[in-house]
């Protein structure tokens, strides 16, 4: 199967459900919007309480969202508001997820960190060696010490930091599945679940970012139409990703744990 294939089987799935799917894209914004004004005209004494709470809810409620979709596209009962009851009954197996994802992109993400300081250290470097040179005497010199000190430190780590964000962006696609495979699979543990999308995916890493990239049209579409396309490219885009995730584990339902 190819990308337009995985984009069929998501229309077909959500024909005659366009509404009950947009409704619940709406609903999910709505939870959002709540939290925004309730943060901006909340008293600074409680700001940060409420920013706490919304950062710790807003993984769960996105394993809420793929956990709907699921119950969607298998034709399952879900409501709009579903993806409340579903995230925050797997509030811990959600952040848990997350975490052991992390745990296995730190490597990059600590790189790109030492990348940065590294282009920061040039810059100080560059300055500093300006310090003893007066800009009147001799401007040209002003730039070459400046190149000289900042250039070497500079290219090295841009280079760095290039290579690292292509090599996280890469194993991200790895473990891409994993709130699926959660949100399908409740005998699954969360390390379990990580490490399963992680076995699904190798080899098909290029085909999710194909199928994913096939959606761009749509999605400029979407910011012409000032967002309000995405009210339905959000379903189809998640709808079609499930397909894709239902192809890669052969539609057998749930995942059998090898020891």
């Amino acid at each position: 199967m190819n990308s337009s294939d995985f984009r069929k089987e998501a229309r077909n799935r959500l024909n005659g459900k366009w509404g009950k799917a947009v409704g619940i894209v709406l609903c999910f914004i709505l939870v959002s919007i709540v939290f925004e004004i309730v943060e901006q005209y909340a008293a600074d004494s409680i700001k940060l309480f409420v920013s706490l709470i919304e950062f710790l809810i807003d993984i769960p409620l996105s394993f809420g969202l793929i956990s709907t979709f699921i119950k969607l596209y298998e034709e399952q009962e879900t409501t709009p508001f579903g993806f409340l009851s579903d995230g925050f009954n797997n509030f811990g197996k959600s952040w848990g997820i997350a975490f052991y994802t992390f745990i296995k992109l730190i490597v990059p993400f600590i790189l790109m960190i030492v990348a940065i300081f590294i282009i920061i250290g040039g810059a100080i470097g560059g300055f500093a060696g300006l310090s003893s040179i007066s800009l009147i005497e001799d401007p040209n010199e002003l730039f070459s010490t400046f190149s000289a000190s900042f250039g070497l430190m500079a290219l090295v780590g841009i280079v760095l930091y290039l290579a690292a964000v292509i090599w996280f962006t890469c194993e991200t696609y790895y473990y891409s599945l994993a709130m699926m495979i959660g949100a399908k699979n409740e005998n699954l543990t969360s390390k379990e679940c990580v490490e399963k999308s992680k076995e699904l995916m190798k080899g098909n890493r290029a085909k999710y970012f194909w199928l994913q990239l096939s959606f761009i049209g749509w999605a400029i579409l979407g910011v012409l139409s000032l967002g309000i396309g995405f009210l339905w490219l959000t379903p189809y885009m998640h709808i079609a990703s499930i397909a894709f995730y239902k192809h890669l584990e052969g539609d057998n339902g749930q995942i059998n744990v090898t020891e």
